[in-house]
């Protein structure tokens, strides 16, 4: 602490001389480095592309507004798929003694920000299953995880394109039918049988959402083909739901149920990297390649080390910045396939562990991440290219301090709620190599 203050004070009267003397004198100064005791350095790092672990999809603490389903069919990181299972929530018990069921549909909003990624535009295929097998609310669910489903699926929805449209449904109201307006949404009429048994539950299925939830355990939509796009859907909208229409004593009706936030949302995916450009560069690349791959839903993730850490001996980070370029190996690739958003950094513990760098973790979700921390997807003008750019200064006077370690992961931040993907040149890029930019005060 000591140190530090003396570099403070160091720094403001090397300042206050530097204003008080001419030009001729402050060039003369410079020219004698040894007088400056804040240096500017670029520090080595090691990088290269791992395969990426599964990734939370749901817990109590950490929830996602928008979630995927699709497929990816995509020429350098290969194909992948998402299911999406959730379940709905007892809120007021139904009325549906003498009831005759007329039909029963699902809506599922769509996610009129994010709407979806790669050739999300085509149509495609959607099959609603019944799930059998009980998701807790108390337990983290992550990405590799299924549940069992009925063989047999509840409904299936074709052509499927994500729009912002207003959807118009005819719906009884009293007496008569009257058209609703909706906000966007996919709907798929579930099978009549599962209609009939949904109204004929006894009154103890409807006593309490935890015996509902056992009788009913929630629904998987999943792709039925390869489509080649993922799809974003807000799963906690008022416009998922089920939606029972029937007819008790000549009177028409309907019962909606929807989403609460005691219902577990959560994302499977599967990744297929077979033949790709990343299977050759996580098989047979070095650990220190001059290209990377990161990708979101599970995909492949950036290995770093800073391996030599000699130049900052005995010093004082005062900033300390993570630098990668985005790779366009062919305009047409990252027209359809958008580079990520906001990249992360975690520290690797002993055990594997994962944690947000302190200087993430200090302002993570709030309005400062972009401000303090970075890992935006920005344009540099002057160089005319995409460029990642990540505050590590606290995480790096850490590690020189022995209290973290020299190891991390460079990945979305968006691993559930994005199906995006970015190629990044590596430290060995002749042009744009990933580096570390240090300014520290040595003593």
């Amino acid at each position: 602490m000591i140190e530090k203050l003396a570099g403070i004070s160091l720094c403001l009267t090397l300042f206050i001389f530097l204003a008080c003397n001419k030009a001729s004198e402050f060039g003369s100064f410079l020219e004698n480095e040894s007088a400056l005791p804040i240096k500017f350095d670029e520090i080595p790092i090691r990088a290269h592309t791992v395969r990426g672990d599964s990734v939370l999809s749901w817990s109590q603490t950490r929830r996602y507004l928008s979630h995927v389903a699709g497929t990816l069919d995509d020429p350098v990181f290969g194909t992948s798929s998402a299911d999406l299972y959730w379940q709905f929530n007892l809120a007021v018990p139904p009325d549906f003694r003498k009831a005759t069921l007329d039909s029963i549909v699902m809506s599922v909003g769509f996610d009129t920000s994010a709407v979806g990624y790669g050739q999300f535009e085509m149509p495609q295929d959607f099959e609603v299953s019944r799930i059998r097998e009980l998701m807790l609310p108390s337990e983290d669910h992550y990405s590799d995880r299924s549940f069992m489903v009925d063989p047999i699926p509840l409904g299936t929805a074709v052509g499927v394109v994500p729009n912002s449209d207003t959807t118009f449904v005819q719906e009884p109201r009293q007496l008569q039918i009257v058209t609703n307006a909706y906000g966007p949404q996919m709907r798929v009429r579930l099978s009549d049988e599962f209609g009939n048994e949904f109204i004929n539950f006894s009154d103890s299925v409807f006593d309490s959402n935890i015996r509902f939830q056992e009788e009913f355990m929630g629904v998987r939509l999943s792709p039925l083909s390869q489509s080649g796009g993922m799809i974003n859907f807000e799963i906690f909208s008022p416009e998922t739901r089920l939606n029972v229409y029937f007819t008790s004593n000549d009177t028409m009706g309907q019962y909606n149920m929807a989403l609460s936030s005691l219902s577990v949302i959560h994302n499977r995916f599967t990744n297929d990297i077979g033949g790709t450009l990343v299977e050759e560069y996580i098989d047979n690349g070095s650990d220190n390649d001059s290209l990377l791959f990161v990708q979101a839903h599970a995909g492949p993730e950036v290995a770093i080390t800073l391996s030599d850490l000699s130049q900052l001996e005995g010093s004082t980070i005062n900033a300390a910045v993570l630098e990668f370029t985005v790779a366009i190996l062919d305009p047409q690739d990252t027209t359809l396939f958008a580079p990520i958003g906001q990249m992360g950094l975690f520290e690797v513990g002993e055990n594997g562990e994962r944690t947000e760098i302190k200087d993430l973790a200090d302002v993570l979700g709030g309005n400062a991440q972009s401000l303090f921390f970075g890992g935006n997807l920005d344009l540099d003008e002057d160089e005319g290219v995409l460029k990642y750019s990540m505050n590590m200064s606290q995480h790096l006077q850490k590690i020189l301090d022995g209290e973290a370690s020299n190891e991390m992961i460079l990945t979305t931040l968006q691993p559930v709620a994005e199906a995006s993907r970015s190629i990044l040149y590596g430290p060995t890029h002749s042009k744009y190599s990933a580096k570390l930019k240090v300014t520290h005060t040595q003593f």
